[in-house]
């Protein structure tokens, strides 16, 4: 009865440890974050312990600028990587200063806008701004890739520059670029002259700087839903998120250990 069918996000219940429950959040959200890091919710600044049986248990943490906000799956926009680079050709016209159709004729203001104040980036160019506020430092960066790019870009570009400095960055991501807010400057230039800009040892680093085996497990969740190897319960009837995560992670953990090149455990990474 699963097979094709469309899957959603699963909320975790957030709860303190020892304490009340706070709410629940969406998992792809916290996919992203490691133990110990810290984010906002419920109007209070928490510190992730774990994530054990589809609850997060937290604990309370400092006021600081350097914390997460929770998003959630509603607030999208699918931003495809073929519709970014169609996004890409657009504003190359209007740097070549043609403003065909309705749409750049609409945003032609803000470019000549954005144009006087920074830069519009071609195609191949990519395209850094810094500026510095009461919050902190800014930098921010338009790879124009779609927002699943850039959450990946984000942690991979904080990971790098952490590691010559130390320095701990709040990212933010939307469909044309991401923040790296920090409280002290950023050594950029240096950053750019290391490597921050390498395809070396791309994958290893991704998979250090993210909790890819959480990732990959949330994924294969998904999956197996599709495949009909997770059974959801009957119409009325469904089964609980905890207990489509112990079933779609002992088969995930099976095939990890028993058939690496699986094509469901191949897709999930």
């Amino acid at each position: 009865m699963s097979i094709g069918t469309i899957t959603s996000d699963a909320s975790l219940t957030v709860q303190y440890l020892g304490g009340p429950t706070l709410g629940t959040i969406e998992e792809s959200f916290l996919a992203k974050i490691n133990p110990g890091e810290t984010f906002l919710f419920a109007g209070r600044t928490v510190e992730l312990v774990h994530i054990r049986d589809m609850k997060v248990w937290v604990r309370k943490a400092p006021a600081s600028k350097q914390v997460r906000i929770p998003r959630w799956m509603g607030g999208r926009m699918p931003l495809s990587t073929e519709l970014a680079h169609a996004v890409r050709l657009r504003l190359d016209q209007a740097t070549q200063g043609i403003f065909d159709g309705p749409e750049l004729t609409a945003v032609r203001p803000l470019l000549e806008l954005q144009a006087r104040w920074s830069e519009i980036p071609r195609p191949a160019e990519l395209l850094i701004e810094q500026i510095r506020s009461r919050e902190g430092f800014h930098t921010l960066i338009y790879p124009f890739a779609g927002r699943l790019v850039h959450e990946g870009l984000s942690a991979l570009f904080a990971w790098r520059m952490s590691r010559l400095q130390p320095i701990t960055f709040t990212m933010s991501v939307n469909d044309y670029g991401f923040e790296l807010l920090s409280a002290t400057e950023p050594e950029l230039d240096r950053a750019l002259q290391q490597g921050l800009l390498s395809t070396d040892a791309l994958m290893d680093e991704l998979q250090q700087c993210i909790n890819a085996a959480e990732m990959g497990k949330r994924q294969f969740r998904e999956i197996a839903r599709v495949a009909g190897l997770v059974f959801q319960g009957f119409p009325g009837q469904p089964r609980s998120a905890r207990q489509l995560q112990a079933s779609s992670g002992l088969l995930y953990d099976v095939f990890a250990s028993y058939d690496p090149q699986n094509l469901l455990l191949r897709q999930a990474g």
